[in-house]
């Protein structure tokens, strides 16, 4: 588990990306420094972001037009209680939405007590997905996987597999045929909501890809920034396993060795193929991946095979009894 379990400052967590955030900071400076600690990595939900609420606050707040023509006039029930608020030291961020202006009142309260006054000419619903999503990233803790990651066909797929077996020349192989590469050997994991983990790559080594005998290929410079993502769904996990002569495998050849494998308490099917000479693995991935695709809209190729073979029987049989009954006399 790579738990950053100690505090984080409102600095590192949005304002190090307030441009690409879609933020301008207008008052609060002093409040960069404030911490907000680090949630569960199992956490049901992420609780950092919210529109105002008074009564139960969360510690970024958004401010929507409704809400910012009740806190024009300082002397309103909404303003004294935001006041109240901003000393309690609940709040360590505010952002005012949709190109509106934060009122001189509260420019000077967040001065006062060290909350971030932000605008932005994002609607609040953009600022609600982007801020969610950076609290995500930055504020729960975070488990390590190792493997590929790329986007295939707009599917999260996560190849794991021994050293040296070839996951990164596999992964090159699906690149040049459109995916998009989101990490190479360690993937960041969150849980993104209830029933999704998100990966992505440290900023170091984002867009890069080792290869044996080529070393570390910048995949942007070569393929295009298309190539290269920031984050996805883990929505597949394709394991690679070298396939050993002799042995026979136990497992039915008209169905895929598929299992589900839990990471952070979160459900994900794996799918295992055998590496073997002549086996052509960025086909197969790309096949695996249709596949998915086709369990995702209720399609189960294998059933509907077995469904047609057992009809064709049928038909024969009552073809073949037709034929052999006796006639009767005329």
């Amino acid at each position: 588990m790579n738990a950053a379990a100690k505090p984080i400052s409102v600095a590192e967590a949005f304002h190090g990306k307030a441009e690409r955030l879609g933020l301008v900071l207008a008052a609060g400076a002093n409040g960069l420094g404030r911490t907000l600690d680090p949630a569960p990595a199992l956490a049901a939900r992420v609780d950092f972001v919210d529109y105002l609420d008074l009564d139960h606050p969360a510690p970024v707040q958004i401010v929507d037009p409704d809400r910012h023509d009740r806190l024009v006039d300082p002397s309103a029930d909404d303003a004294r209680q935001v006041w109240r608020l901003f000393e309690s030291g609940a709040v360590a961020m505010v952002v005012i939405s949709d190109e509106r202006r934060a009122p001189a009142w509260l420019l000077e309260t967040g001065n006062q007590t060290g909350v971030c006054i932000y605008h932005s000419a994002l609607s609040h619903s953009q600022l609600y997905e982007r801020l969610q999503h950076r609290a995500a990233r930055k504020l729960i803790q975070l488990t390590s996987l190792h493997g590929v990651f790329l986007s295939i066909r707009n599917v999260g797929v996560l190849i794991t597999g021994p050293s040296g077996i070839g996951k990164s020349e596999v992964a090159l192989d699906l690149i040049d045929r459109g995916s998009r590469l989101v990490a190479d050997d360690v993937v960041q994991v969150y849980r993104s909501s209830p029933y999704k983990i998100t990966g992505f790559c440290s900023e170091l080594i984002r867009g890069y890809l080792e290869v044996r005998g080529l070393g570390i290929l910048d995949i942007a410079d070569i393929y295009g920034n298309t190539a290269v993502m920031d984050s996805s769904p883990i929505d597949l996990i394709v394991h690679l396993e070298p396939e050993k002569p002799g042995i026979r495998d136990a497992h039915g050849r008209l169905t895929p060795r598929i299992r589900q494998c839990t990471i952070l308490a979160t459900s994900v099917p794996e799918i295992t193929l055998k590496v073997a000479p002549g086996r052509n693995l960025a086909v197969l991935v790309d096949a695996a991946v249709r596949t998915h695709i086709q369990f995702q809209f209720g399609k189960d190729p294998v059933k509907a095979f077995v469904d047609k073979q057992q009809k064709l029987i049928e038909r024969r049989n009552r073809a073949g009894r037709h034929l052999g009954s006796p006639r009767g006399d005329s």
